[in-house]
């Protein structure tokens, strides 16, 4: 009896040990793979010029002068890149999403191959696994090319936002003496909150302080107010245009034209809405994940007869990462503005059009304009900035 008590009692000493060490193990891998492997890619080309990442999209060198482009742009992957890629399959957003599935399916082929070496259980045809194939990798193919189609609309509104921005900069400019430089200024602070503001209604991801510094801290509580902040500063815009009184240099013609350019943007904003709340419909996704989870399942039956047990895991695994990683690729870009996507774009074109204003003003008027922001202020102290603000 005594015996008995001392081997399970060194039993789960060791198996205390075993998992220790594991944890151990891993923790030391990590900080290897991290720190020494992905330093030395950092010569490699996978890693981007100058080591920045290829998603980053930022003003690179190129051609055999090494020059900065002249607009901000990603870094193109080339079939080069092919160990970077491989190295960096553990940091992998799509591999972290999968994992659980992942693993769930590898311990069900262990089970599977243990329970079938046990019995010694026959493996099943693979003529259904083979006829459905097909089906599901068409199913896979055209999920992830309509939710690329919606991301890439995504982009081409938001070009469209920029052009429309540059249009109102180029008006605004030319109509400078009927407009008033005061009132130039105003729009044009508008419209680079416009972006912010529309990035923050879709996403989520706040722009407060941005915004604050661009309008001022009277106009930024006003437009707190609002439930659509885009839409506030369309109406603040046409406002503007409309109280702009007429002279032989502007007439009702101009005027209309600034007004639907206002427009524009404010159809950009529906358009945007329209992606972000109205996703595929979801039984196409409950059947795609259904179907692929059922097949995945099945497949350690079929395989069994022809792997080791090690063998059945990792391709049990493989197989799981392949699929599922194409399912997943298609739910992160179907709302091509939510905060867990990592693109970069829309903070560009931001960016960019708040460079473009002042270029263009500053074109028209032979002389910089300087910063469109106004002088740094206290967020939390509006009262007290009220003199120095002032609004528009």
């Amino acid at each position: 009896m005594q015996n008995t008590r001392r081997f399970a009692r060194f039993n789960h000493f060791s198996l205390a040990v075993e998992k220790v060490s594991k944890k151990v193990y891993i923790h030391f891998l990590r900080r290897i793979w991290s720190r020494s492997t992905l330093t030395r890619l950092r010569g490699v080309r996978g890693m981007g010029r100058a080591g920045i990442p290829h998603d980053v999209v930022t003003f690179r060198r190129r051609g055999p002068d090494r020059e900065l482009t002249t607009i901000p742009q990603a870094e193109r992957y080339s079939s080069g890149d092919w160990l970077h890629n491989i190295m960096n399959l553990p940091g992998s957003q799509v591999l972290q999403r999968i994992s659980n599935v992942v693993m769930l399916n590898m311990l069900w082929a262990g089970l599977v191959s243990a329970v079938g070496s046990y019995f010694n259980l026959q493996a099943i045809p693979s003529r259904v696994h083979t006829l459905l194939g097909s089906s599901l990798g068409l199913l896979l193919v055209f999920r992830t090319n309509t939710s690329y189609g919606r991301y890439w609309e995504g982009r081409v509104l938001w070009e469209k936002l920029h052009g429309k921005s540059r249009d109102l900069a180029r008006m605004m400019s030319l109509y400078e003496d009927c407009l008033g430089s005061e009132k130039v200024t105003a729009a044009a602070r508008l419209i680079c909150a416009y972006p912010l503001a529309l990035r923050e209604h879709l996403s989520g991801d706040s722009r407060k302080l941005e915004l604050t510094r661009l309008l001022g801290p009277h106009v930024s509580e006003e437009l707190d107010l609002s439930s659509n902040k885009p839409l506030w500063l369309c109406n603040r815009l046409g406002l503007l245009f409309r109280g702009v009184p007429e002279s032989p240099s502007f007439s009702s013609r101009e005027r209309l034209s600034l007004l639907g350019l206002v427009n524009d943007l404010s159809g950009l904003l529906g358009a945007c809405e329209r992606l972000v709340q109205t996703p595929v419909p979801l039984s196409y996704a409950r059947h795609t994940s259904r179907f692929l989870t059922l097949y995945l399942w099945s497949l350690p039956m079929v395989l069994v007869a022809d792997f080791s047990p090690v063998s059945l895991v990792f391709v049990t695994g493989l197989c799981t990462w392949a699929l599922f990683g194409i399912l997943e690729i298609g739910l992160l870009i179907e709302d091509p503005f939510q905060r867990v996507l990592k693109t970069s774009w829309t903070g560009v074109i931001a960016d960019s059009v708040m460079r473009d204003m002042q270029a263009t003003l500053a074109e028209t008027q032979g002389s910089s304009t300087g910063s469109l922001y106004h002088p740094p202020v206290s967020v939390h102290n509006v009262s007290e900035a009220g003199g120095v603000a002032g609004g528009l």
